[in-house]
């Protein structure tokens, strides 16, 4: 409002002066509202920090502050007066800048924010948010999800059923409707991208915009038969080079030569006729033991049937022969499955795998009683005949249609009726022994569920009805302890990976940062360990036999009486299920491990085979299990090699050996280097499809004979497919810097995500764009140095391992020749950009430069290596197992 103020001076004579005029202008605008949204919350440990951007691009001139209100309540206007933060009684008057943390929040529950802008006259701004009817929401937890995305599929294929992954491919099996047993539904399944999962807030500033997950393609799915509206509706799960998708009716197993990309399946077999089943069954779901598949279902009459399907023709490099009905193990023509019905108790909902034996939750149609069928597998793994009925546990409470999850002797069941229990699978009367039929519940908790739930470490992510994603902690199993919540609406399936998940809505998926590598402290530590820390379910494998239970303690736990190896050291390993391979020598040695996941003191006699590479030509010095196919690294008297191998039978439980001849798919040289120095290893790092990256080092120093060139990428999918012949393409070497040349810098460590490879050397940590390796094309890297486009980050410290997923990086200390430039340690790396990689956090460490001697092999320093699982991140370095909290 603008005001005009006249002035006259008058003397004591009457003389009166000129005129003089002020204008004054009364502030009356409120300052403009901020805006927010849930992705820029950062929740913490009984903390919470809300961000937000200001309406204008500069800083607002006149605005004097902030009021912060809070409550327990989400409905509070200006009034409110919680005292419950430590920053004081609501609201909490804070300067201009672009965020504020609450702390001393009660961890569990939500706390309630609103932010009014107030100027230097006095103005009172809008509420942040929508005029104060949506406050946002600080959700503080020990361990304290945040979310980062959102994603709605396209009307028609929404309601997401079951989620899986390859790489950083999401794949979502999604159904038009909700199922009912009188009209059907549309099924696709959608594949999602999240190869550059970025953080919307960096160098604590809100993004407005950043990369998120979208939808790549998507496969229709033709489907003409009802749903069960009381059960599973189909399954979906990813195995190396291949994709398999359950539906009702229909099994259909798609090759993913393009991991975002859909051509026609491989395998489109109807199991709704009279072979291989009979008429009118339903598939429920489906569960992948190496090269074999379990098949769950529902007779059209009520009743259960099972059975098992070999997968063999998917990896005999043959077109010519593609898995169909005839594949169905079985010494009897059709029907080849075990028809558990039609029974009193027959209407199976959902199913669990554990080792060799099916838990099937079923009910009486007819009342609520409830009962769990045990299968046995067996028949069908090892021999050829149907699956075997074992037995039925009555009056269980667990059928439901939740998807629940086995780890070693522990499985988890939930449903909308009854909490979450544990059942102690290993019981002298149990699932596991002979004919046992016993589940003996350890513990029981309040928490409903009746979708897909996941085990990470010790860390149990459960999709709550009605609630959001609980956390519960099972580092004592027999103790489960609540210690996270995030409230969204009506969950139905959470998939983990690393510290990312994604949850399933009825029309959304919401992709959570499970915890930010933002404040590393170690949690605690165990000596005694192996090289390459690997989590599987509830165990941490760690190369060469080293095991721990992470669900039998507060700590890392070594199963009791477990005696190691001789050479208990190993260049190279890889785990799945209760298997893990490790280089050796000439070969690789495969142990089952069932003795020690099995949790009984009295069985800790570990199974071992050893192979040996045909013609034993040369050194293993790394592998990596790519689903049912096993890459192996091998430094020959001619150069650096990679071999391919058929791997399903060391994971089928059928106890049949790898043969290195007649498994072997094919080879290809990645560098030429006459008469390599008996130091040289070659690292691997494997991508999306079988695309694989190979750093060569020698001990650490750089490969003389290789020219200085350490850096590879191999496009292996054409060994992977089911097409005899088919040339792997090799991409490089690769040399990212012109001045004190990286390629003079051994690679010790790779780890590919997306279109990009991160490498540590002895001289700091790199992005490289290997998006040419990922599009299957003709192109090649250029020879120029600088491109492909790459960067670098702390460069002048030398590292050994490196870890990548979404916008976090993990990097762990090496040994370098001279001073490190900077402290020396495990750093957790901003990669939102992945070419302008920053620091976010560090955890010092000294270097793990101790050596050993690995089967075969001469004296090696043994790299220090890390993986994350959920809000933890596991550290092998100097011997040592370090539990790290990353924030």
């Amino acid at each position: 409002m603008r005001n005009e103020f006249k002035l006259r001076a008058k003397d004591d004579a009457g003389n009166v002066s000129g005129e003089s005029a002020v204008v004054v202008i009364a502030d009356t605008n409120p300052p403009d509202p901020v805006t927010s949204r849930p992705e820029w919350i950062d929740n913490g440990n009984q903390k919470g920090t809300l961000y937000w951007l200001d309406p204008s691009t500069g800083a607002v001139p006149d605005l004097a502050f902030y009021n912060v209100y809070y409550g327990s309540s989400p409905s509070f206007a200006d009034s409110e007066a919680a005292a419950f933060a430590n920053e004081g009684v609501s609201p909490v008057r804070i300067s201009p800048r672009k965020n504020t943390t609450l702390s001393g929040l009660p961890n569990g529950s939500t706390t309630y924010v609103r932010v009014r802008g107030v100027d230097l006259a006095g103005n009172v701004g809008d509420w942040l948010p929508d005029a104060g009817t949506l406050p946002l929401k600080l959700q503080p937890s020990e361990v304290s999800p945040n979310e980062v995305a959102v994603l709605s599929p396209p009307a028609g294929s929404g309601r997401v059923i079951r989620m899986t992954r390859q790489g950083n491919v999401l794949y979502a099996l999604a159904a038009s409707t909700a199922c009912s047993a009188t009209s059907s539904s549309q099924f696709a399944v959608h594949a999602i991208n999240m190869a550059e999962l970025m953080s919307p807030v960096q160098k604590g500033q809100a993004r407005n915009t950043w990369t998120q997950p979208s939808i790549a393609a998507t496969a229709t799915l033709s489907e003409s038969m009802t749903c069960l509206s009381d059960g599973a509706n189909g399954d979906i799960v990813s195995e190396g080079h291949w994709l398999f998708v359950l539906t009702p009716g229909h099994l259909r197993i798609f090759e993913m030569n393009q991991p975002a990309a859909f051509s026609a399946p491989t395998v489109d077999l109807d199991l709704t006729g009279a072979s291989p089943i009979e008429a009118g069954a339903r598939a429920l779901d489906m569960h992948l033991i190496g090269d074999k598949l379990a098949l769950v279902g529902r007779r059209s009459a009520g009743g259960t049937w099972v059975a098992v399907l070999n997968l063999a023709d998917l990896y005999d490099a043959s077109a010519a022969t593609v898995v169909d009905a005839n594949d169905f193990v079985a010494t009897a023509p059709p029907p080849r499955a075990l028809l558990m019905g039609p029974l009193f108790f027959a209407q199976p909902t959902a199913s669990i795998l554990t080792r060799d034996r099916l838990l099937i939750l079923a009910k009486d149609p007819a009342s609520t009683t409830t009962a769990t069928y045990i299968v046995s597998l067996a028949p069908s793994l090892t021999g050829t005949a149907i699956p075997q009925s074992q037995g039925t546990v009555f009056n269980t409470g667990y059928a439901a249609l939740s998807r629940g999850v086995a780890s070693g002797s522990l499985a988890y069941f939930t449903s909308p009726a009854f909490g979450l229990t544990t059942f102690d699978l290993s019981a002298a009367a149990g699932p596991w022994n002979g004919m046992g039929t016993t589940l003996n519940p350890m513990t029981t908790t309040a928490y409903l569920g009746s979708g897909q739930y996941d085990v990470a470490g010790n860390q149990l992510y459960l999709p709550e009805d009605g609630n959001g994603l609980r956390v519960i902690d099972l580092a004592q199993a027999s103790f489960p302890r609540d210690i996270g919540f995030y409230s969204t609406p009506a969950p139905s399936n959470v998939l983990t990976f690393g510290n990312y998940g994604v949850i399933s809505l009825s029309n959304q998926l919401r992709f959570m940062e499970l915890a930010t590598a933002r404040g590393l402290r170690t949690f605690t530590s165990e000596p005694a360990a192996g090289h390459h820390p690997t989590v599987v379910g509830s165990f941490l494998y760690g190369g060469m036999g080293y095991l721990f239970d992470l669900q039998a303690g507060l700590g890392v736990t070594r199963p009791a009486g477990i005696t190691l190896p001789a050479a208990a050291c190993a260049l190279g390993s890889t785990a799945s299920d209760e298997v893990e391979l490790t280089a050796m020598g000439t070969g690789f040695r495969v142990f089952n491990l069932e003795s020690g996941t099995d949790r009984i003191a009295t069985t800790i006699n570990y199974s071992t085979t050893d192979v040996t590479l045909a013609g034993a030509s040369g050194r293993v010095t790394d592998l990596e299990l790519f689903g049912n196919h096993l890459i192996v690294a091998e430094v020959r008297t001619t150069g650096v090699w990679l071999e391919v191998y058929r791997a399903g039978k060391a994971r089928n439980r059928s106890g049949v050996a790898i043969n290195p001849a007649t498994d072997l798919v094919g080879a290809v040289q990645v560098a030429a280097i006459a008469s390599p120095p008996s130091t040289l290893i070659a690292n691997l790092g494997v991508g999306q499809s079988g695309r694989v990256g190979v750093g060569l080092e020698t001990n650490g120093a750089s490969p003389g004979g290789a020219g200085g060139d350490n850096l590879y990428f191999v496009e292996l999918n054409p060994l992977l497919d089911d097409v005899a012949g088919g040339a792997a393409v090799v991409h490089g070497p690769v040399n990212l810097s012109s001045a004190a040349p990286f390629g003079a810098e051994p690679v010790t460590d790779l780890a590919i995500q997306g279109p990009w490879a991160y490498v540590s050397t002895l001289n700091g940590v790199y992005a490289v764009d290997i998006s040419v390796v990922m599009n299957s094309s003709a192109d090649t890297f250029p020879a120029a140095p600088g491109t492909p486009l790459f960067g670098s980050a702390l460069v002048g410290n030398a590292f050994d391992g490196v870890y990548a997923m979404g916008s976090n990086l993990l990097v762990t200390p090496g040994e370098r020749s001279g001073v490190q430039t900077y402290e020396e340690g495990v750093y957790a790396i901003d990669i939102s950009i992945p070419n302008q990689p920053d620091v976010q956090a560090f955890l010092p460490a000294i270097h793990g430069n101790n050596t050993c001697s690995p089967l075969g092999d001469s004296t090696r320093r043994m790299r220090s290596r890390l993986t994350v699982a959920g809000s933890r991140a596991y550290l092998n370095i100097m011997g040592t197992v370090r539990v790290i909290d990353l924030e």
